[in-house]
Parts: structure tokens; C-alpha cells; sequence
């Protein structure tokens, strides 16, 4: 009654509470008028009536001007968060959108999810404050939340850089929905992004091969690492404990690659079960999205690495110009010893 609703009491007669909700919302009319829009927070109150003396009018009962972002309360900030991060269409703020990336790989026999969003230039002037949240929340096939992170950014990027920001957390396998939200802590003003992502069983046995990072030739991006506020399972994981590059000449590739990279570059973590030092070999191919084509790509290993049990491969893909569109970069990967192969693949947009 408060809001403008009807309450239905009486759940023991389900077909005449239906009848009179088809009547109820049947017939209705949507009105508009200007108001004079103040930062004050006040309720204003709506009496709309009709003149016909046998009519009923049903219909909100008013409206509260919006305030300032820094003067929500603890609960108001957090039902703001939760709107943006689930609302399809968030009615508390107009949110941008992110491109989001999510890697699983395994640490200490355990499976986790390294969870990288981008924040471009354009996003980052729309923001406007001095200080960023970061918050990834994590659902399992189930739509529970499994994991909420939390991380506080107070270093401004350099005008005209690309932002990559990353949270990391141990699950079990299964199936996930990692939702990141980038809000800024004076006004409000949010991004955010999804993405799904399968987490492989623990402790496979023979060649173990993750997803790998996507990286393109460029300076000018940065990468905050974690600053102390971000609560989970695998704490002071940073981007460069997993997926080790030199910031100063790549960048990740999370959604595009302009035309004119014509080579592109991976990390890729590999484990082998047993005791004999593996030999492994890479080969790969970049495929057309819309007519199936393939492009062959030379292979090079820079370089390598052993990180606690994972191996971790730098590679340079030479591809040529590919034209503009949606491609994917399959990698396969062959252990010598066992003959086993196995093959995964990046999807990117060329424009």
C-alpha cells in the first residue's frame, strides 16, 4: 500500500487472485511530466486520480530525488554494487561495459581462476575520481556466490594506457560465471564485465595443458598488481607469478588486435605427470570465424620456464596481416616421450 501495490492475502484461492491481477494490469496508462531534478535525496510524493467517480487509480506513490554518490550509507553502497554487478540493465546507474578474460591454472595442486579485466583509456576518463574499487564476484553452476573479492586501486594510470586488473581465487572444478565490477569510490560511476569459465579437474595425469594468455607486441599499458585489499584463497597472486612477460613490450589481448600486429604471442602453462624431463613441441593455425578458413602461423619458443611444477612456454606467432573480423589461435602441444597431444584455443577481433 505504501508503494502504490496491492497485497494479496488469501493464497487459498489462486484463480481469483490471478483474475484480478489480469484485471489490475490489464488496462494502464503511462504518464509523463518534466521535474526539476535536485542532488538532495527528497522524497516527492504523486497523487494521480481520475475524475470518473467508479474509478480506482493504482500507481507509484512518489519518487526520491538522487543524491551524491559519497553520501549513500554503507547498505545503500552495497545494494548499488549488487545492482550493477547482476542488473542486465542496472536502474541505479548507467554502467560500461568490460572486456573480461578468466584463465584457470593450477598452484600447488589446487585448481584456481585468474580473473583479468580491461579497462581502456575512454573508461577510465569516464570514471572521473582519484580512487577505484575493484570487485569480482564468482557463481558456480548453481547461481550461488562462491567468492566475493575486493580490491581498492588508488594509482592513476598514465593518459592514454590501457588498464589490466585481476583477481585470483581457489575453487573446485565446475562450472563458473565470474562477474568483475570496476566502481569509482567518489561518484559512483561503474563498468563491468562477465565471462564463463570450466574449471579442469585437479592433478590430471599425463600432459595437462591450460588456456594461455594472449599477448600482443605494444608499450603504454598498465597493470596494477594487487595492493593489499583483496581477500581470498590465493592472496598476493599477481599477474606476473602465473603468467610471467615484460610489461614494458607486450600487453594482454583480451577481446581485440589491431591489423596491423603481425605477430602475435602466448604463455602457456603445461604440466607433464612422471618422472621423465618432457619434450615438448608447439604447432599452430589461425582460423576465420565466418568462412572456416585457416591461416598457417610459424612457431618460435623464446623462452621457458619452471615455475613449482608448471611449465611455462613463451611463444611468437607469426601470422601476417589478418583481415578484420573474429579469428581464433589454435595451439597444440605434443609431449615427445608419451606421443600425447592436446590442442586449445583464444578467440580475438581484428580491427
Amino acid at each position: 500500500r505504501d508503494t502504490g501495490g496491492k497485497y494479496f492475502d488469501n493464497i487459498a484461492e489462486p484463480e481469483a487472485i490471478n483474475k484480478e491481477i489480469q484485471g489490475l494490469t490489464g488496462a494502464y496508462y503511462v504518464l509523463g511530466y518534466y521535474i526539476d531534478e535536485k542532488w538532495d535525496g527528497k522524497f516527492h510524493r504523486i497523487r494521480v486520480g481520475a475524475k470518473r467517480r467508479d474509478c480506482r487509480v493504482l500507481g507509484q506513490t512518489g519518487y526520491f530525488n538522487p543524491k551524491p554518490f559519497s553520501e549513500y550509507s554503507a547498505n545503500e553502497k552495497f545494494f548499488h554494487l549488487i545492482d550493477l554487478a547482476l542488473s542486465d540493465k542496472s536502474h541505479l546507474q548507467e554502467a560500461s561495459d568490460l572486456p573480461v578474460l578468466v584463465l584457470p591454472y593450477e598452484i600447488k595442486e589446487k585448481i584456481a581462476l585468474f580473473i583479468m579485466a580491461k579497462l581502456p583509456p575512454e573508461r577510465i576518463e569516464e570514471m572521473g575520481g582519484a580512487k577505484e574499487e575493484f570487485i569480482t564476484l564468482v557463481f558456480n553452476n548453481q547461481n550461488d556466490v562462491v567468492a566475493l573479492l575486493r580490491k581498492e586501486i588508488g594509482k592513476r594510470p598514465p593518459p592514454g594506457a590501457d588498464v589490466f586488473i585481476s583477481s585470483s581465487v581457489q575453487l573446485p572444478s565446475g562450472k563458473y560465471e565470474c562477474r568483475v565490477v570496476l566502481r569509482d569510490m567518489t561518484t559512483g560511476k561503474g563498468a563491468r564485465g562477465s565471462s564463463h569459465i570450466t574449471a579442469p579437474e585437479e592433478s590430471q595425469s599425463g600432459l595437462i595443458l591450460f588456456p594461455f594468455l594472449l599477448l600482443k607486441s605494444g608499450t603504454g599499458s598498465s597493470i596494477p598488481e594487487d595492493e593489499g585489499g583483496t581477500r581470498n584463497e590465493t592472496k598476493g597472486v599477481r599477474l606476473s607469478d602465473v603468467y610471467p612477460f615484460d610489461r614494458a613490450k607486450y600487453c594482454p589481448v583480451i577481446g581485440t588486435v589491431e591489423r596491423t600486429n603481425l605477430s602475435l604471442f602466448a604463455l602457456v602453462r603445461c604440466q607433464v605427470a612422471g618422472p621423465i624431463r618432457p619434450e615438448i613441441s608447439f604447432s599452430g593455425y589461425a582460423s576465420y570465424a565466418s568462412s572456416g578458413e585457416k591461416t598457417a602461423v610459424s612457431t618460435r619458443v623464446i623462452n621457458s620456464t619452471n615455475q613449482e611444477g608448471a611449465l611455462i612456454y613463451f611463444l611468437e606467432f607469426a601470422t601476417g596481416e589478418l583481415k578484420p573480423g573474429q579469428w581464433s589461435l589454435h595451439i597444440s602441444v605434443e609431449e615427445a616421450h608419451s606421443k600425447q597431444r592436446v590442442t586449445t584455443r583464444r578467440d580475438f577481433l581484428v580491427e
